[in-house]
């Protein structure tokens, strides 16, 4: 067993997937590529064919053998390491923003950040077109007060009895009852802070929480 902080251990990651994937033929950007393997080969009669002609049969089926065996030990040696990884992450605790999390959900969190951001965009736009559809209503009532005023005769009385009895009648309100002004003015402040220290926090949390990777 070795012990090592999980920084180590995301390294390490970085570097036995980037050898599976060079024995698998598998390019950065993920393409298959033409690569050999030396898994299977072709003979015909007691020659093996190209690219194996150089191999006696009980050659190549001692490096086949080895050459598979190194490829599942590289993909199990991942999964080993990203399992400790992950049972780390479950019960490291973090403070981010003022708020208390495990790795785990910060992880989360962050891969939810763009979808978060998404989310607050959408409370303002309805918000805005609320307040422009409020604004739209005390424009019709204002402009009903004008027209039932000069309709009698213009006079400061009538203008009041007019004003009235729209403002009993057609009064504009704007019905908010997720109080959603404050929530967003909270929400955006929660989320800068978190967007603006995630990345430090989880950094300080790998380099120094140590994990047990099974040999």
């Amino acid at each position: 067993m070795a012990e090592i902080t999980v920084t180590q251990a995301l390294s390490d990651l970085k570097t036995l997937e980037k050898r599976l994937k060079a024995k698998l033929g598998i390019s950065e950007s993920g393409r298959r590529t033409s690569v050999n393997m030396k898994l299977v080969a072709v003979s015909r009669g007691s020659h093996l064919r190209d690219p194996y002609t150089s191999y006696k049969e009980e050659d190549f089926i001692a490096t086949a053998k080895s050459s598979m065996q190194s490829i599942e030990d590289l993909d199990e040696r991942i999964i080993t390491i990203k399992k400790a990884i992950a049972a780390s992450n479950a019960v490291t605790v973090v403070k981010i923003a003022g708020k208390e999390m495990t790795v785990q959900e910060a992880i989360i969190r962050k891969q939810y950040a763009e979808l978060k951001k998404q989310k607050i965009e959408a409370y303002k736009a309805e918000l805005k077109r609320a307040r422009e559809e409020f604004q739209d209503v005390v424009n019709e009532n204002r402009s009903y007060v004008e027209r039932l005023a000069n309709g009698e005769g213009s006079d400061s009385k009538k203008f009041k009895d007019a004003e009235e009895f729209v403002s009993n009648t057609y009064a504009a309100s704007l019905i908010d009852p997720c109080d959603l002004q404050n929530k967003i003015e909270k929400m955006e402040q929660d989320f800068e802070d978190f967007v603006a220290n995630i990345d430090f926090v989880l950094s300080e949390s790998n380099a120094t929480t140590k994990i047990i990777i099974p040999d």
